[in-house]
């Protein structure tokens, strides 16, 4: 029977925990009294998520676990739009051009109609890749803008690898085709889902409960020595054969003592949640491109589940990246009810969450951050999930 010790509590780690438990000496160790992302603060009747945790994509490992556990789901064709020009377009933004001024929209045309789609972009940064991909009009207005807030860094440094498989990239005839008749039936998400009770934590929530035995919650992990293979905390040192890390990256080769002679980059997201009297938004989410408001994405829970807020009432996350500098709240509100969203008047919950390690940024340093979580698996050690392995991914890629 093999020692393993997975840290963090989050999905991740409990996904891990449920997959070895049989067979193995297993514990999940906790730095905090409740582990990951996936939490629902409940105020004064109103459910908020830590931003907009959907389940987008449901393959069958992930149904069959969400059976096990009596999750029953409830599932939503997506409303989703951007906001550009005072006007919101449909979602995806590359294949809704016919709701863009003339020029733009002509703009668009000439350079798709140019476009080589046979041309490699391989090593391409993020700038030079979504140029080829969709033009310089198209680029210039909404993938670089948007990305720039959202990632918060130079996008000459950023491969677009990281978020190939999210990105709807239609040929060029479907974009000329969409001139006619926009069309929103694309992307990974077509189709979403939530849980009927009407907050996300429902799925920790269960595994917590079934698996307690196996998880120590509120450790402080002092080290951890890769050479004996132990995990040492304040009073207590977890002797492993084999070692689950889903803590930021970051965070292990710090406490391992590990040095490394690249950049790993992420960025932390703060996550304003309002719930109010009375509101105007259609949407599930909308993105926002634009320099002029703070924030990349505000969503509505509320028109994703009518469980998680009081009848009549609405509620919204609002989503703003960061590095060092904090957003400021009332900048944020001030925007928002510009958009004639909600009035300030008409606000009764607002809840402030900080997200740290909430992207993971692949830089110029991506190969050797790779080459560098290789090198610890002759040590008995992998990474897994998103902080875990600084690997953007979805809930259901941890099945």
């Amino acid at each position: 029977m093999s020692k393993v010790v997975i840290l963090g509590a989050g999905l991740s780690g409990l996904i891990k925990l449920a997959h070895l438990r049989k067979g193995n000496e297993v514990v999940l160790l906790e730095k905090d009294n409740y582990g990951g992302l996936l939490r629902t603060e409940k105020i004064n009747g109103f459910q908020f998520d830590r931003t907009g945790h959907l389940i987008h994509s449901l393959n069958k490992p992930f149904k069959d676990f969400l059976n096990a556990m009596n999750i029953e789901i409830t599932e939503k064709k997506r409303n989703a739009s951007i906001y550009f020009e005072d006007k919101y377009i449909p979602y995806p933004f590359q294949l809704n051009i016919s709701y863009l001024r003339g020029e733009l929209k002509h703009d668009i045309i000439d350079e798709v109609l140019k476009l080589d789609e046979e041309e490699n972009t391989t090593g391409l940064d993020f700038i030079n890749w979504v140029e080829k991909k969709f033009g310089k009009t198209l680029s210039h207005i909404f993938f670089i803008p948007y990305n720039r807030k959202l990632l918060k860094t130079d996008l000459k440094n950023i491969s677009p690898s990281w978020f190939l498989r999210y990105m709807p990239v239609p040929n060029k005839m479907e974009i000329i085709k969409s001139l006619k008749k926009g069309n929103v039936e694309i992307g990974y998400n077509q189709v979403f889902y939530y849980p009927q009770a009407g907050n996300i934590q429902i799925i920790v929530d269960k595994m917590y409960e079934l698996f307690k035995k196996h998880i120590n919650l509120n450790t402080n992990i002092k080290s951890i020595d890769t050479e004996k293979k132990q995990v040492i905390c304040d009073d207590v040192v977890y002797d492993y054969d084999r070692l689950i890390s889903t803590i930021p990256f970051e965070e292990f080769l710090h406490l391992a003592n590990e040095e490394h002679n690249y950049n790993i980059d992420h960025i932390n997201v703060y996550d304003l949640n309002v719930g109010v009297k009375k509101g105007n938004f259609p949407y599930h989410w909308t993105y926002y491109p634009e320099e002029k408001y703070p924030f990349y994405r505000i969503g509505c829970f509320s028109n994703i589940s009518e469980n998680v807020s009081p009848k009549g009432k609405m509620s919204f996350y609002i989503e703003t990246s960061y590095k060092d500098k904090l957003p400021d709240k009332d900048d944020i509100l001030k925007s928002v009810e510009s958009l004639g969203i909600f009035r300030a008047d008409d606000i009764e919950v607002i809840d402030e969450e900080y997200l740290e390690y909430a992207y993971p940024i692949y830089n110029n340093d991506i190969k050797q951050l790779r080459a560098h979580q290789r090198s610890f698996e002759q040590k008995g050690i992998t990474f897994f999930g998103r902080s875990g392995s600084h690997t953007y991914s979805s809930m259901a890629d941890l099945f």
